[in-house]
């Protein structure tokens, strides 16, 4: 010890670490007891995982054949609500099912594939949440079962009374301070702040939730900004005027090609993927009579937007359906896309226009673009401002039927899915996937 400091060196003496053989015994008890402690942990951790995890999701999938029927639900919904339509200051009251709800949930699902499942189960006093989370691999399921105490009359928000994961029950004061401490650091709790003000009533009856809610512009806009970054914002700002000049040369109908390559070559900060998404969310709000100027302060000091049409195939409806298509399966995945095409065309067929199949080669088009996007922005970019042809990526409709009533769709095709009317799409799948700008790229 005589190389330690004469203190430290009685500090050890008094401790009894100056004579190693005496601390034997002591840490081979030690050591025991921290194997023990590791084994009582590892077989907890094993009971943990045998409660929390299933072989079988709690939520089903959505049934076959029941995405077009949800997706067409989902469209109703927004019609009903519709904040735009209303004056500022406005008092809306909207009713929500429990139909309604599950079936934005299952278009969600669907932009996942699926991986994750919800479910709501409106009941006046005791609303129920269901999640089914697969994991890895697919052979186990994470099931979550969060039961609710609700006044029906709305007086205060609801309080989670029990949580269970699988066989496992959780304290519910710690999955709802977690849930909230999450939803918190998201853009969408942010954005919720924003829009909770608006909301001055709910109640719930069996199966539905009824929310009085007054329409406030700009608290809306802010919470829409919120899920928009500052370079984002930028890079829409640009393209959004450069767009408004393109309108304004060409009054009689702008086409779309054009567009794509124009906006694509603008030279401004921001990486391809914010670019590209820049790039589509304009078109797309142009081609269906919105202005990203509504939610963007800044992009509309530059001025009102031209009336002009954005034109494929000369009508503005089909640069609609792509456009519309390739921003849904981009960031809302390929069957949300799909499903929410054919529901509009089902729509039409009773109280529009009819069921068009160059409609639905449109989607099917602009959902290609869209995985494309999804797979590799730089490439797709760097491909539009090379300038494209309409018939690199848009392909030949003026033979397909359209316009279609219930009553000659149903003697021509059947129902949706039938051989004849599959036959029809397989067609059209095959001339999408033979398009240049798709060479190479696997069918939907």
């Amino acid at each position: 010890m005589a190389f330690l400091p004469a203190s430290a060196g009685r500090w050890l003496f008094c401790a009894g670490l100056d004579r190693p053989w005496q601390t034997a015994r002591p840490m081979k008890t030690v050591t025991r007891r921290l194997l023990l402690a590791l084994l009582l942990l590892s077989l907890l951790l094993g009971l943990v995982l045998l409660l929390a995890l299933q072989r079988a999701p709690l939520v089903p999938a959505v049934e076959d054949g029941g995405g077009a029927r949800l997706a067409t639900q989902a469209r109703l919904l927004w019609a009903q609500v519709r904040p735009g339509a209303a004056p500022a200051g406005a008092l809306r009251l909207t009713r929500l099912t429990e139909r309604d709800l599950n079936a934005l949930l299952d278009q969600a699902s669907s932009a996942q594939g699926g991986r994750l499942r919800a479910r709501l189960q409106l009941r006046p006093d005791a609303p129920t949440t269901l999640l089914s989370l697969r994991l890895a691999g697919g052979q186990a399921w994470l099931n979550l079962q969060l039961d609710w105490t609700a006044h029906p009359q709305g007086t205060e928000p609801p309080r989670l009374a029990r949580a269970r994961l699988g066989d496992l029950p959780l304290p519910a004061s710690w999955v709802e301070a977690a849930a909230l401490a999450w939803l918190r650091r998201q853009p969408a709790g942010e954005a919720l702040q924003d829009l909770l003000p608006m909301l001055e009533d709910w109640r719930l009856t069996p199966g539905q939730l009824w929310l009085q809610w007054r329409w406030r512009p700009e608290q809306a806009r802010e919470a829409v900004a919120r899920f928009v970054s500052p370079t984002e914002r930028q890079v829409a700002q640009a393209q959004r005027h450069r767009l408004r000049e393109l309108l304004r040369a060409h009054p009689g109908g702008l086409p779309l090609e054009e567009a794509l390559g124009a906006l694509a070559r603008l030279e401004i900060a921001g990486s391809a993927d914010e670019r590209l998404r820049a790039l589509f969310i304009n078109l797309a709000l142009h081609a269906a009579g919105r202005d990203l100027g509504h939610w963007l302060p800044e992009a509309r000091a530059q001025g009102a937007m031209p009336t002009t049409l954005l034109l494929l195939d000369g009508r503005d409806d089909m640069a609609a359906h792509l456009l519309i298509s390739t921003l849904l399966a981009w960031q809302g995945g390929e069957r949300s896309a799909q499903m929410l095409g054919l529901a509009k065309e089902l729509a039409d067929s009773r109280v529009g226009s009819g069921f068009s199949f160059n409609d639905l080669a449109a989607d099917l088009a602009g959902t290609r673009l869209g995985q494309l996007a999804a797979r590799d922005p730089a490439a797709l970019l760097a491909r539009l401002a090379a300038g494209l042809s309409q018939g690199d990526f848009f392909p030949r409709v003026s033979d397909l039927p359209e316009f279609l009533s219930p009553r000659e769709f149903a003697r021509r095709y059947g129902e949706v899915g039938s051989p004849a009317y599959e036959a029809q799409m397989q067609t059209i799948r095959q001339r999408v996937a033979n398009l240049p700008l798709f060479q190479g790229f696997s069918s939907p």
